[in-house]
């Protein structure tokens, strides 16, 4: 899964000029694998200085040998161009070790090679299951129905159509996309860096930005159903109202509502993809329903609302908030007022909202592999270094971090937002959080800090009395008139599958969970709920590499688990109690050492008893060692 080669044309001036933009890191991966020189592989590395939102690969350390990995590169290239050097093939994963070593500089064990190999993007499904050994008749008969059709859906459909398992995905939206078919308010677009937010079974989209906006997104989504088949086992605008387990037949109920009015169907296995962003969150505001203007959650906005002229308040400062502020001040609206309850921290990400540059696509296009290591670029930095960022050092003494690196991140953070608003100190104090960065979710700055300068935008941070017929009035009574009031409040994160009526082995999910919230084995199955996988469940939003990941790790391990169940020729699984309790009480212990758990500061993290139960306390590593191979010892199998 490599790019095709096109240098035809290419003259030595213009490869030279493209590879003065390469990633120098990738460029001199790229050499050691093309050419096997070991004077190249021990050029000397250093740490890299990463930026606010991600770590980076250690880095040459000398000018002078980024200028010789150019310089080799270009001449690679002009023989490739000529006909006289051959692309080796892709490299198997025993091939791939050392050259990971080398990128990485350290020592990889036989695990995190497997990991970063198939994130390298040159397998055509790399966490899928092999399920060949089964007869057909009985991969058919085990029918999977598949809640949502968001990412982490798609991947389970894409999974389960290669393993040649029956299946069906059930989304109440319109249309596939998940968070990208809900979302799409100015402004709205990912904040992990597009060659790290994609799956390993499709890791080469034709990007257009560096960070992917929305319709990007829903229709790089979209394009895994037709390239996969999918569109035959979906169905849209249908919504699962309640699961029930027969234990006497041992299968699901699954009790659904469409166009076509209410049905029940029968599957053996339910795999839950609902996910942490599908269900809005509206504020106890008192006279919501009063307003007379219109009145939009940022999930329902309407692209064919004529902002022009208008007045605008957007009540909200998390990520969507945040996000749409800077896009709306550019349009010609008349007023924009922003109600903040907390200040959020904003990363400075040099080309946040800008396309990938011509040059960059040229390099993905026409240097072998360049692209391979320049996506493993790009999840290192969002994986375990990165991470690493998340722990309370318990004798770091200053109160307003909680590690070095966290300090280093505030006092980077900080010195932006002064080269942004110390000239105007009010603002200044209104934008300050009095909580450590990071422990609360850091959005991207597209143009937060330079709207609250505007004339015609206000920042309120005074709290919301209630809201009128005309607009909204604020405690200290003053009332201001608005045409359009948007909620950007977020959602219902930890709610997870509470949102449907699951009743299973003797007890309903509702009760399950009743004294703390959310709790699944690794945020994957739930005892006395058989049969019952999650993806992105609770305490699965990890602290490194992002949902692409973690849902594809954990379709494998829901599929691993069919596949031991029906090669064994039994009928349920259902977690036992005692792994369940030992690694909930793990991670409550992790969690506990981490910047979420930091008073003074709240988010969607943390439910209703007080809980962290969206966060994860694993670093990617463990996660993927834990989830490689299930345990069957760890389950009732009956």
């Amino acid at each position: 899964m490599t790019a095709a080669v096109s240098l035809k044309g290419a003259d030595d001036a213009a490869i030279r000029a493209a590879l003065g933009a390469a990633n120098p890191t990738c460029l001199r991966a790229v050499l050691f694998q093309l050419t096997g020189d070991p004077v190249i592989a021990k050029l000397k590395t250093e740490p890299a200085v990463g930026t606010s939102d991600r770590a980076a690969p250690p880095a040459l350390e000398r000018e002078e040998d980024r200028e010789l990995v150019r310089r080799r590169m270009a001449e690679v290239l002009g023989r490739i161009r000529d006909g006289s050097f051959a692309v080796p093939p892709e490299p198997s994963l025993e091939q791939f070790r050392p050259l990971a070593e080398c990128f990485f500089a350290e020592s990889l064990s036989e695990q995190i090679t497997r990991f970063w190999y198939e994130e390298f993007g040159v397998q055509p499904l790399p966490r899928g299951v092999d399920m060949s050994g089964i007869p057909e008749a009985t991969r058919r008969a085990a029918h999977v129905i598949v809640i949502g059709g968001g990412m982490n859906g798609i991947t389970a459909g894409v999974a389960l159509k290669a393993a040649g398992v029956s299946f069906t995905i059930i989304e109440q939206n319109p249309d596939l996309g998940g968070t990208w078919e809900r979302n799409r308010y100015p402004g709205a677009r990912v904040d992990v860096a597009s060659f790290a937010y994609c799956n390993t079974y499709e890791p080469f989209h034709p990007w257009q930005h560096n960070y992917a906006v929305r319709d990007e997104l829903k229709d790089y989504l979209r394009g895994h159903a037709t390239k996969h088949g999918l569109w035959d086992h979906v169905r849209l605008n249908t919504k699962v109202t309640a699961l029930r387990w027969d234990g006497a037949n041992k299968r699901w109920n699954i009790d659904i509502e469409g166009a076509s009015g209410k049905q029940t169907l029968q599957a053996q296995f339910v795999i839950s993809a609902i996910g942490l962003f599908g269900r809005a969150s509206f504020p106890n505001i008192a006279g919501l329903d009063s307003f007379q203007g219109r009145l939009l959650h940022s999930t329902q906005w309407d692209p064919d609302y004529d902002i022009h002229g208008k007045r605008i308040a957007v009540i909200g400062t998390g990520s969507s908030g945040i996000q749409m502020i800077g896009p709306l001040s550019r349009q010609p609206v008349k007023q924009i007022t922003i109600f903040q309850r907390s200040p959020a921290w904003l990363a400075n990400v040099p080309g946040y909202e800008e396309s990938i540059p011509d040059a960059q696509r040229w390099l993905s296009d026409n240097v072998p592999y360049y692209r391979n290591w320049l996506r493993l670029t790009a999840v290192y930095g969002v994986g375990d270094a990165y991470g690493k960022n998340f722990d309370i050092d318990p004798q770091w003494k200053d109160p307003h971090t909680v590690n070095a690196a966290n300090h280093r991140l505030r006092t980077s953070l900080m010195d932006y937002m002064k080269s942004k608003l110390g000239h105007r100190p009010e603002l200044l104090e209104k934008c300050t959080p009095n909580y450590p960065p990071l422990a609360k979710r850091l959005p991207k700055d597209n143009g937060w800090y330079d709207a609250v300068l505007k004339d015609n935008v206000e920042l309120v941070t005074e709290g919301i009395e209630r809201v009128t017929p005309r607009g909204v009035l604020t405690r200290d009574g003053k009332e201001r008139e608005f045409d359009l009031i948007v909620l950007a409040t977020g959602f219902k994160a930890s709610e997870f599958l509470l949102s449907i009526d699951v009743q299973g082995d003797g007890v309903s999910l509702k009760e399950a969970w009743s004294a703390e919230g959310a709790r699944a084995y690794w945020g994957v199955t739930i005892p006395h709920f058989p049969n019952l996988f999650c993806t992105y469940g609770p305490n699965t939003n990890g602290r490194a590499v992002g949902p692409a990941a973690w849902g594809e790790m954990q379709v494998r391990y829901a599929l691993k688990c069919i596949r031991n169940l029906l090669s064994s020729g039994k009928r349920t699984l259902s977690v036992r109690q005692e792994p369940f309790k030992a690694y909930n009480e793990e991670l409550d212990a992790r969690l506990a050492k981490m910047i979420f758990s930091v008073p003074g500061q709240s988010s969607y993290y943390v439910n209703e008893h007080g809980r962290i139960a969206t966060n994860g306390g694993f670093y990617n590593r463990e996660y993927y060692q834990w989830s490689y191979e299930p345990d069957m010892g760890d389950y009732h199998v009956a």
